[in-house]
């Protein structure tokens, strides 16, 4: 039995042995995936509205600090980021194609984002880094929705399959 199982009323618990093995964790790994975007979501909100704060003259320490912690925290919500997808209630024979519609939009700000960064460079000047981050930290209040949804989701489809299973 590992670390998390799938309470006694979720409908995976009475399932075969050899589903219960490889489902009971995910009941929980998605319950606790979605708690942790939404904080990763919020750190990185914080974090670049902090940047925004960082008086002119501040130790290149202190800035090099704030940016490794944006890029932890960054890249915890993207190592976790498709284990939403079970608790977005995404029916396995369409996983493959949801992680494809997912990846072009999650790589399209690469597009998007370089041209508009410069653009308010060239136009803003120094300034512009302030557009910058508020653009980011916006984004990041974006993803605290988005993840909410999912996991508000998620909670009330395993409450739906735990009634139904009754």
């Amino acid at each position: 039995h590992g670390i998390f199982r799938c309470p006694g009323h979720c409908p995976h618990a009475s399932s075969a042995p050899y589903l219960r093995t490889s489902r009971r964790n995910s009941c929980r790994q998605a319950e606790v995936s979605g708690l942790v975007l939404i904080f990763c979501f919020a750190a990185m909100a914080a974090l670049l509205a902090g940047f925004m704060l960082i008086p002119v003259g501040t130790s290149a320490v202190v800035v090099i600090g704030l940016q490794l912690l944006l890029a932890a925290v960054t890249f915890t919500a993207y190592s976790i980021l498709y284990s939403c997808i079970e608790e977005a209630g995404v029916p396995r024979k369409l996983t493959g194609t949801t992680v494809a519609i997912a990846s072009m939009l999650g790589y399209l700000p690469d597009m998007i984002y370089n041209p508009l960064f410069g653009r308010w460079l060239d136009t803003y000047g120094n300034d512009g880094y302030l557009y910058i981050f508020a653009f980011l930290a916006a984004s990041g209040v974006v993803g605290i929705f988005m993840a909410f949804l999912i996991r508000r989701r998620g909670i009330a489809r395993r409450a739906a399959d735990a009634a139904s299973a009754l």
